[in-house]
């Protein structure tokens, strides 16, 4: 009995320390330092990794109290949610209560992130996004769930970009359509309408980089004192376009200039027409209302546009990879149709001996190296047999002397010293007589002495 019990006791041991590691925390990678956020128009968000807190920048004050930093107490990687709980306590009415920010985030990259806090609005906390409950002490651990992340009512335009402090550059991207030209504009706040004729705002030198000419009309621009902002962000609700410009001014005050701007945008014909608000957009922003945040609004008539097929292009890197690669596939399939026809070109014109010899075996029998000398090339290649030399007729030399007659055969006893001198020798081949000079002329004479008579028996 004893035995089970304890045995128990460990599985609910283990059980309870799967459950607190399941609901423990992590930081994305990135997370530390110093982040630009758009939600935030009086600080910069500092995340410490090491205490997996934000120690500053997300002030909320409710009912009266103020929550000024937050340890995250779970994070779920797989659906993107991360939970904080305010390290202060919300005091109502002498009753303490936790403060909690559920972000659902998408990564842009490293250096920047898209989130939106999965909360309800809070009209005692000054509108913002977060959840309160009462404070438990007996309660330690936290995890997400739809207690604390499952908002009612959440718009497509609330969202907020985290944008590391090194990286603003390489936050950039393209400026949606309506964005994409030189116009010429007018600014109305709410009493007054300035700029118009001569105004530049310009997005087609670089269709990521929005600037103003101050020289041409002196109103200031998305809270920007050197004039030009990144695109960091857009997306769309039927036809207008909530996009977050970021501020290239090396410093911002929090007091007349900001890090971000949003614009609500849409167009009509060729005009364009668009509301500011400093930080995020503001629910239900519209592009021909002034916002309670703004410093009005905007309507551009274009010098020129400049807009892509579509709304972001495929950057330079992934054009030259993407060319990169078809160059390669032409290469290959021009090497695989070369060695095809060269293939097909000289097979059967290259078989060694062994493959020829393997493919006559049935019709030939060699035995000598002499005997290869009549093999029989291919039916398309045939060759007439070479014929041994030893074979082959002797061409007649004209030159050559004619042959002699033949010798009659007689014995000793029949031959006598005269028969020797009667050998019988082919006219042809009679000698001819030697002319002698002599004193009265010329006396023929064969040569030698005069010839003997004949012998009589």
């Amino acid at each position: 009995m004893n035995t089970c019990y304890n045995y128990l006791v460990i599985l609910s041991v283990f059980w309870n320390g799967f459950e607190r590691i399941e609901g423990a925390c992590t930081f994305p990678t990135t997370w530390d330092g110093t982040w630009y956020d758009s939600s935030l128009t009086a600080a910069d968000v500092t995340f410490n990794k090491a205490s997996l807190q934000v120690t500053s920048g997300w002030t909320i004050t409710a009912y009266s109290s103020t929550v000024s930093t937050w340890t995250c107490v779970d994070h779920d990687s797989s659906s993107n949610l991360i939970l904080f709980k305010g390290d202060q306590h919300v005091n109502l009415f002498s009753s303490l209560q936790n403060a909690f920010r559920c972000l659902k985030y998408t990564k842009m990259s490293d250096g920047k992130y898209i989130y939106y806090v999965y909360a309800d609005i809070q009209v005692n906390a000054n509108n913002a996004r977060v959840h309160i409950e009462s404070h438990d002490p007996s309660v330690t651990t936290y995890t997400i769930s739809s207690t604390y992340c499952n908002p009612s009512d959440l718009s497509t335009e609330e969202y907020a970009v985290l944008v590391q402090a090194s990286q603003t550059s390489a936050a950039k991207v393209y400026f949606p359509t309506p964005f994409l030209g030189t116009f010429a504009y007018t600014h109305n706040d709410g009493s007054s309408t300035t700029c118009g004729s001569g105004s530049v705002w310009d997005v087609c030198t670089d269709r990521q980089i929005m600037t103003v000419n101050y020289t041409q009309c002196a109103t200031k621009q998305f809270f920007s004192t050197g004039g030009e902002s990144y695109c960091v962000y857009y997306t769309s609700s039927g036809s207008t376009y909530y996009t977050t410009v970021l501020n290239t001014d090396s410093t911002v005050d929090f007091s007349t200039t900001y890090r971000f701007t949003c614009y609500a945008v849409t167009s009509s014909g060729s005009t364009v027409y668009a509301s500011d608000s400093k930080g995020q957009c503001e629910r239900s922003q519209s592009p021909t209302t002034k916002q309670s945040d703004g410093t009005g609004t905007m309507v551009f008539t274009p010098y020129v546009t400049c807009p892509f097929t579509t709304d972001e292009p495929a950057s330079a890197s992934s054009l030259g990879l993407i060319i990169a690669i078809v160059v390669v596939l032409l290469l290959l399939i021009i090497a695989v149709i070369v060695g095809f026809i060269l293939y097909k070109k000289f097979k059967g014109q290259h078989k060694t001996m062994h493959q020829t010899l393997r493919e006559n075996q049935a019709g030939m029998a060699l035995e000598t190296y002499r005997d290869a000398l009549s093999i029989s090339p291919t039916e398309d290649g045939r060759l007439p047999p070479i014929t041994p030399s030893s074979n082959l007729p002797k061409p007649e030399d004209p030159e050559a002397p004619a042959p002699l007659p033949p010798i009659k055969k007689v014995s000793l006893e029949e031959l006598s010293p005269r028969d020797a001198t009667a050998i019988d020798i082919p006219e042809k081949k009679q000698l001819e007589p030697i002319s002698v000079p002599v004193a009265n002329g010329v006396e023929t004479s064969t040569c030698g002495n005069p010839p003997l008579p004949p012998i009589r028996h």
